[in-house]
């Protein structure tokens, strides 16, 4: 009988979405809702398994970790995409590792949500008539602001959609992003700095990678209107964890719409928890 772990199922879903049953007889599947960082702890728990299946990278999977796992034989991971797995290590030790298909519509329908929620101020008046009280402030309205897509893939180019409905005018950046395919998607191509500067709502839409970690730090929030709002539900390490904590608590931008974290689950003690700017 084959022993399969599922990683990280914080909201306990995992066993109720997909088809376990097939497996019945084959394997027996074993569902871990917490989080755990330390690499030895981590071999501990996976020592007796045969099979892995790590939800998103919320697991990493370095060589040092791989190692001690003599029993692996399959690591499947939930997305197109995913930098926790070494690679090469796991070819070295004839692991196979697999990913799934990629769900295009949840994140652009979460990342607006977000935004509305950020410049409606939806999550602190909702709050305040829950304790009593009433209008917190006034709201953003989204016409005829400029947003800034970080990333014009399918996710970023359903965001740039959205954003015509309610609007804005979208500008978008990247790496490989051309004008001629900015304009295939009706969008403007800008650089970089100028997106920065121009936009009203920035929104991350990028893998990670070595590329793209700290693509957003210290500089670059400074380059943003201090009325401007960044929203990031691709990877935490995207934007730099600590230049961004101080421009939100300096008022440097108006605030943070956020998805993702350097360290998963957001630690109970850690600032961003406390502040008033921040969903």
């Amino acid at each position: 009988m084959l022993q399969v772990a599922v990683l990280d199922d914080y909201t306990d879903s995992v066993r109720s979405i997909a088809d376990w049953s097939a497996l019945a007889g084959i394997a027996r599947v074993e569902f871990f809702r917490d989080h755990l960082d330390a690499i030895d702890a981590i071999a501990a728990r996976l020592a007796p398994f045969d099979i892995v299946v790590a939800e998103r990278e919320r697991t990493r999977f370095p060589r040092a970790l791989l190692e001690r796992l003599p029993r692996l034989k399959l690591l499947v991971a939930t997305g197109p995409v995913n930098w926790s797995i070494d690679l090469a290590a796991a070819a070295e030790r004839g692991m196979t590792v697999c990913c799934t298909e990629a769900l295009y519509d949840a994140t652009p329908e979460l990342a607006w949500g977000l935004i509305l929620t950020l410049t409606r101020r939806i999550a602190w008046d909702h709050q305040a008539v829950r304790a009593g009280q009433w209008q917190t402030g006034l709201g953003t309205s989204l016409t005829g602001k400029t947003l800034g897509v970080i990333g014009l893939g399918n996710v970023g180019a359903k965001i740039a959609a959205f954003g015509r409905v309610f609007g804005m005018s979208p500008i978008a950046w990247s790496r490989n992003l051309t004008p001629e395919k900015a304009a295939g998607n009706s969008v403007e191509f800008a650089a970089l700095d100028d997106l920065l500067r121009r936009a009203d709502i920035v929104t991350i839409h990028v893998v990670l990678s070595p590329e793209s970690r700290g693509l957003i730090g210290r500089r670059e929030l400074g380059l943003m209107k201090r009325s401007a709002f960044l929203v990031n539900t691709s990877r935490g390490p995207i934007v730099d964890a600590a230049a961004l904590l101080d421009a939100l608590e300096t008022r440097r931008i108006a605030g943070a719409a956020l998805d993702v974290f350097d360290v998963e689950p957001l630690p109970v003690d850690h600032r961003l928890r406390r502040l008033d700017n921040v969903v």
